[in-house]
């Protein structure tokens, strides 16, 4: 006899360690139950950006010291994808840097800036990732689904995303 309530808790234990794999077995076996569906929608968005995250190696040491605030993913009609997350980096007891880091559909870091007004830059870099954000904000279609931002946190500085399918 199956029961539902004992898998769905299990493939949820089994999504706050990171293994993907084995939660969205269990969600399969029961895809009707609360919101397994939309669990296992959201977890193929966690996973993209996760994995773009592993890529963002100037962040690599980080992981106790950045807080993700907000991940969005944007699409266009071309196919073009873009992902763009709000975090912020604690530099030390009383300072924090805020920001905003930018990956493509094919889970490579494009880069970060500290703000999305260009005017307030001085960096080319910063200013170039600042005016694509405002293109994908202004051109792009923003998805309905995102990711658990207390899940994604709690993976990151546990390093439990490293090895994300």
């Amino acid at each position: 006899m199956i029961y539902p309530q004992k898998i769905y808790l299990e493939a949820i234990n089994f999504l706050n360690q990171g293994k993907y794999i084995e939660a969205e077995r269990l969600f399969d076996i029961i895809p009707e139950y609360e919101n397994s569906s939309k669990i296992k929608e959201q977890m193929k968005y966690e996973k993209f950006f996760l994995k773009c995250f592993n890529n963002a190696d100037e962040f690599e040491e980080h992981n106790n010291d950045i807080k993700i605030n907000n991940v969005e993913f944007f699409y266009d009609n071309e196919g073009n994808f873009y992902c763009i997350a709000n975090y912020v980096l604690k530099q030390s007891m009383d300072s924090n840097m805020k920001g905003y880091i930018v990956f493509d559909g094919e889970y490579n870091y494009i880069g970060k800036c500290s703000k999305i007004n260009v005017k307030r830059l001085k960096s080319d870099d910063e200013k170039y990732i600042s005016n694509l954000i405002n293109e994908v904000y202004n051109t792009y279609q923003k998805t309905t689904m995102g990711v658990n931002i207390d899940r994604v946190n709690n993976l990151i500085k546990s390093g439990n995303y490293e090895n994300i399918p």
